[in-house]
């Protein structure tokens, strides 16, 4: 079975398909992948989890990209497979969006210039970061530690390491997330519903 999409910009019925495996892949690969997709009429790709740290997801520099990097899964991630799947997509009327959290750093943030006074707190007197554990998972850190997404000053970060990233891969867009409610909640069993 297959369908016609009649409408003039992908926009009106977006259809996301997700990317997370880019560790040397050949062109095969990547356009077999690809093909499944446009069957299903896949005209968005979300390339979850592929950067080499939240809070500094270009692997490199802009002047120097790295050819290779762990995700935070810990899968390799190539830059020729990234960039060749981007184009892939881009040859099918596929739009690439980069997927990240929007307030989130690994371990070590600080020796990337990142100050933990833009940090989300859970005391008034900032003494206690707001940290999502991720210990035990087999993920590359071991924490991932909240930042205020109100701060100018983790904006103004946040702004430039996104921009380096799209400098060096074609993407159309970014997908920002955040953890939701993160809160535990004791089951309360309600008599009647």
């Amino acid at each position: 079975m297959s369908a016609v999409d009649v409408s003039s910009d992908w926009n009106v019925f977006p259809r996301y398909a997700y990317i997370t495996k880019l560790d040397n892949r050949t062109d095969g690969e990547i356009n077999a992948a690809l093909d499944r997709l446009k069957k299903h009429h896949i005209n968005g790709l979300f390339y979850y989890d592929v950067f080499d740290s939240q809070e500094t997801p270009l692997a490199g520099t802009v002047e120097a990209p790295a050819p290779e990097w762990k995700s935070l899964a810990g899968q390799t991630v190539t830059g020729e497979s990234l960039r060749k799947t981007i184009d892939g997509g881009h040859q099918r009327n596929m739009n690439s969006f980069f997927y990240n959290l929007i307030f989130g750093a690994y371990d070590g943030y600080e020796e990337k210039g990142i100050q933990p006074e833009w940090g989300l707190y859970k005391d008034g007197r900032h003494m206690e970061q707001d940290v999502h554990d991720l210990s035990g998972s087999g993920w590359e850190t071991e924490k991932l530690w909240m930042f205020n997404p109100a701060d100018p000053q983790w904006q103004e970060h946040f702004v430039q390491v996104h921009r380096d990233l799209l400098s060096v891969y074609p993407f159309d867009g970014l997908q920002m997330d955040s953890l939701g409610n993160r809160r535990r909640y004791k089951a309360v069993h309600r008599p009647g519903i």
